[in-house]
């Protein structure tokens, strides 16, 4: 059985860690381009929320017995497959997985375009995860709130 508590506490700090960034308050490319200490703190924040997505994943795997992942972005498809997550959203996470494999053994390789197009199109991909794991937890009367 998943340890529900765990997992909560980790959705609260995916969501707090979704209001900081919002925090930021970025409201062009520009501000990212003209204030590389800014550029940095997104990318780390995204690489956190990632993890965090991630560690929820592997515990839910690991509590209910699933297929272990071939890798980070697996354990999304697992996720999927186990009915977690829905197809479209272990899609995007598979998306967000291979940025955080970029801003972490690739960093060089990072163009802000690239990361200003996560952080204003693609956070309402976190509160789709956050969503189906609660929705996942309901259904398997796991004590969701």
């Amino acid at each position: 059985m998943v340890d529900t508590t765990l997992i909560q506490r980790k959705i609260a700090l995916l969501q707090d860690r979704k209001r900081e960034l919002q925090g930021y308050g970025i409201t062009s490319l520009s501000d990212l381009q003209t204030k590389p200490y800014m550029e940095k703190a997104v990318e780390k924040v995204l690489q956190e929320m990632v993890e965090i997505c991630l560690d929820i994943g592997k515990h839910i795997i690991a509590d209910d017995n699933l297929r272990l992942p071939n890798d980070t972005r697996d354990t999304f498809a697992v996720l999927a497959e186990s009915a977690v997550l829905s197809t479209t959203t272990a899609e995007l996470m598979k998306k967000m997985a291979a940025f955080r494999n970029l801003i972490v053994h690739l960093y060089e390789k990072i163009d802000v375009v690239e990361v200003y197009n996560v952080y204003t199109n693609h956070l309402c991909d976190f509160d789709l995860v956050t969503k189906e794991v609660l929705a996942y937890l309901q259904r398997t009367n796991q004590s969701a709130p």
